[in-house]
């Protein structure tokens, strides 16, 4: 122990000063190039660019650092600290780029919180900027997103319609991560519609992009999805190398949240084949983790399996008193009206979208009428020619 604490106190002592000449906007993008691969070292950078920012009271790249944490803090499961500091950035902030970041990221916070009305109006919000600024790739990041929500209501076309239009996107600009995330999203679809074959075929592709980008997160967010169609082929013991695979990459790097979702895919796999005392340990490490980062869809799991544990064990009271539990937890989080609510949502973008292209049609319209008279009136000077139950995991940026 006391020679690991020397290892920390050297480390933190070089690195200190290795960065200690750099500007805050330089930390912020250097910390946002590995956070994937080493989130708490971009934490220690990015809290390094906030001081530096505030002291050069640099606010823009202030609020920067601010965002950029709350986007590390969402991949290892920490909501609503991650909401807490997007929507700092979000009040705070007059850059529009900033903002849609901002709006994406709480998306993803609220998403993960169970709050899906919520979420669909971040990324509508943070649509419409990218749309604005023609910016094709982080449209295809915020229209995969979208997908994700409608896939957890259960609302398969939508969500196709979105992961196919990011796909198409991600491919053409031969964007990696962006492809293999879309194609995960898209594998989750073809596996609630029961093809396996596909979805497995797809999540194994996503797996070894994942691999080659050396991304740990992507790589144990893609291992636990084929352990997961593995379960549904009844290939237990494939299945299980797969979620504990991923359950010990999300330590490594942290991210417990999805520890929480591998141990309760562990925790299934055991009950269902009558290993019934091997899954309490995992049921309860799921239940605090998932507690802890509040994740909704791992504590409604884990109070599934806590359910089905004490029916296994024949204790009817106990199991009865967790599955009153889960229902209520479940009904809270996923009704009727929160999908109506979702879908004037997206009613009203639409009419929206269709109403500016209206107005720009008509605008051109009258620019082209404009300039067939400036034409007829110069006798036509010039000629021109016209020159993207076992938890599958989402995947989102």
């Amino acid at each position: 122990m006391k020679n690991y604490f020397l290892f920390i106190l050297l480390t933190l002592f070089f690195i200190e000063p290795f960065y200690s000449q750099h500007t805050a906007g330089q930390l912020n993008d250097s910390a946002m190039a590995f956070y994937k691969e080493n989130p708490n070292k971009a934490i220690l950078l990015l809290e390094k660019a906030a001081k530096i920012a505030q002291s050069k009271n640099d606010t823009h790249e202030y609020y920067t650092s601010k965002n950029y944490l709350g986007i590390v803090y969402v991949d290892l499961g920490e909501f609503e600290k991650a909401k807490l500091l997007s929507q700092e950035a979000l009040s705070k902030t007059k850059d529009s780029t900033l903002m849609a970041s901002a709006l994406n990221n709480i998306g993803r916070c609220n998403r993960g919180l169970g709050l899906y009305e919520d979420a669909l109006k971040n990324y509508l919000a943070a649509l419409k900027i990218y749309e604005a600024k023609k910016d094709l790739n982080k449209q295809a990041t915020v229209s995969d997103n979208i997908g994700m929500v409608y896939s957890f209501l259960g609302i398969n076309d939508k969500a196709i319609e979105y992961h196919l239009k990011s796909k198409v996107v991600f491919e053409s600009l031969n964007d990696k991560k962006g492809i293999s995330k879309v194609y995960n999203n898209i594998a989750i679809i073809y596996a609630n519609d029961g093809d396996l074959e596909k979805a497995l075929q797809y999540f194994k592709y996503s797996l070894k992009i994942e691999k080659e980008l050396k991304d740990k997160k992507g790589i144990a967010e893609s291992a636990n999805n084929v352990g997961a169609v593995f379960y549904y082929m009844q290939k237990i013991d494939s299945a299980l190398v797969y979620f504990k695979q991923s359950a010990m990459i999300e330590k490594s790097i942290g991210n417990f949240a999805g520890v929480g979702t591998s141990y309760n895919n562990i925790a299934q796999v055991l009950i269902e084949n009558s290993r019934v005392d091997e899954s309490k340990i995992f049921i309860d490490s799921a239940y605090y983790f998932a507690n802890q980062s509040k994740t909704a869809v791992d504590i409604e799991t884990a109070l599934h399996m806590y359910s089905q544990y004490y029916e296994a064990k024949n204790d009817t009271k106990t199991a009865l008193k967790y599955f009153k539990e889960y229902s209520t937890f479940k009904d809270s989080i996923l009704n009727f009206d929160t999908n109506a609510k979702v879908a004037k949502l997206e009613i009203e973008y639409q009419t929206e979208k269709k109403e500016k292209e209206i107005l720009s049609q008509r605008a051109d319209l009258a620019e082209n009428e404009l300039d067939l008279n400036k034409k007829k009136q110069l006798h036509i000077r010039i000629n021109r020619p016209c020159n993207s139950i076992v938890i599958i995991r989402l995947s989102f940026l």
